[in-house]
């Protein structure tokens, strides 16, 4: 942890001193003309077989709602890129809508929440309320240091596992997102990160940040996070993701210097031209969780495999394979309303087809399963009345 610290002071030393930087005055205009508009919305309906009463399909994040059409999320997003040495800029990322906004930011609505076991919030999902949220929002600035230095300092996504928000820049293959995302990975960080290539096939970056999906601190302790990226083949990257640091567990609240580690390893091989393949395997451990089955430490881990096969030019399929376990029985909903945490395992399987209208628009179908060793899903007569759940979701895409 030390280590990570003065890594940390020596970055912001290079910031403020960095050899070669001009403080060039540019005016409005110049400014205006190198600034990007972008735009993303998202619309789906998801229906699930159990019908279940409560009209929430457990264990989901987004995709939460029975029987309903949604507008899940609108996107505008203003960037100045900074490719070149001695760059400036920024992006900013302002969402509104039913899902996303509401599901992901540090502070959601208060109509519908998901606890541990001793009552520390996993997620809230406000879905009566529109709502608006900064999903990212940070400065850039590409430091004149070798082959350039590009910090980001400011609200980002994380850069650990496969699977993100959805925008104009990045779209998952399936529609819904797998247990291991929703439920074993951070979404957001606060903080900065600093990224450098040393070639086209290695790059490093490093983050200091608020803890996970804060955008405030609750304690003294900062959370550090590593990416390593190695392109050993043009159509091969390997990545090696973590995070950690000490976190606020809800279990034990007095207890600030307990630490919360993330793991995460990613292959992505272009198979052939039509056909790729992604694998994403997670392991995480966080010290002396009291609320565990043990009161030792929680552990959660889990892998996806993705496989994508592109037909045509406007047509491809997205299949989804996925294993999860929460060891400790920290990290999944039903833990709360048992009374005592037990282990969980989650499987699913999805498969989404999906058409190209244009260049501006994709309409995805997707038939899930979901299944688990315990009760964990609703069906017509009660919450947490069975062991699997289907469902069936449409989904529209526009982005620019």
């Amino acid at each position: 942890m030390k280590t990570f610290r003065r890594i940390s002071i020596l970055l912001i030393f290079c910031c403020i001193f960095a050899p070669g930087a001009v403080f060039a005055e540019s005016g409005p205009l110049e400014l205006l003309k190198d600034i990007e508009v972008h735009g993303f919305a998202s619309s789906s309906y998801v229906a699930n077989f159990n019908d279940p009463v409560t009209g929430v399909n457990n264990n989901r994040i987004f995709d939460k709602d029975h029987n309903s059409f949604k507008f899940d999320v609108g996107e505008l997003v203003l960037l100045k890129e900074v490719p070149n040495k001695g760059d400036v800029g920024f992006r900013t990322d302002i969402t509104f809508g039913f899902s996303l906004p509401e599901g992901a930011k540090a502070a959601p609505g208060p109509n519908v929440t998901v606890t541990t076991p001793t009552g520390g919030t996993i997620g809230t999902f406000d879905v009566a309320d529109d709502d608006f949220d900064l999903q990212q929002g940070y400065v850039s600035w590409n430091i004149p240091l070798a082959n350039g230095l590009v910090v980001d300092f400011g609200k980002f996504t994380t850069h650990v596992g496969l699977e993100v928000f959805m925008g104009y820049d990045d779209q998952n293959w399936n529609f819904s997102r797998s247990f291991l995302y929703g439920l074993g990975q951070p979404f957001t960080h606060s903080g900065m990160r600093a990224a450098y290539s040393f070639s086209e096939q290695f790059s490093v970056m490093a983050m200091i940040a608020d803890a996970w999906d804060r955008t405030t601190d609750d304690n003294d302790g900062k959370t550090f996070g590593v990416q390593l990226a190695w392109a050993p083949l043009s159509n091969v990257s390997l990545l090696f993701n973590w995070a950690g640091g000490p976190e606020i567990q809800a279990s034990d609240p007095v207890n600030e210097d307990d630490s919360r580690n993330i793991y995460d390893w990613i292959i992505d091989w272009g198979v052939t031209d039509k056909m790729s393949f992604i694998y994403d395997i997670s392991y995480a451990v966080e010290d002396n969780n009291s609320a565990t089955t043990t009161g030792e430490d929680a552990v959660w881990w889990g892998f996806e495999s993705l496989i994508r096969y592109e037909f045509t030019d406007w047509f491809a399929v997205n299949l989804r394979g996925e294993y999860f376990e929460d060891l400790g029985g920290v990290r999944t909903p039903i833990q709360g309303s048992l009374g005592s945490a037990i282990s969980e395992k989650l499987w699913e399987f999805s498969i989404t087809p999906e058409f190209r209208v244009n260049r501006n628009l994709i309409i995805r179908a997707e038939y899930r399963h979901d299944e688990s060793n315990i009760n964990s899903f609703g069906d017509g007569d009660a919450d947490f009345n069975e062991d699997s759940q289907d469902t069936v979701a449409v989904n529209a895409m526009f982005y620019f």
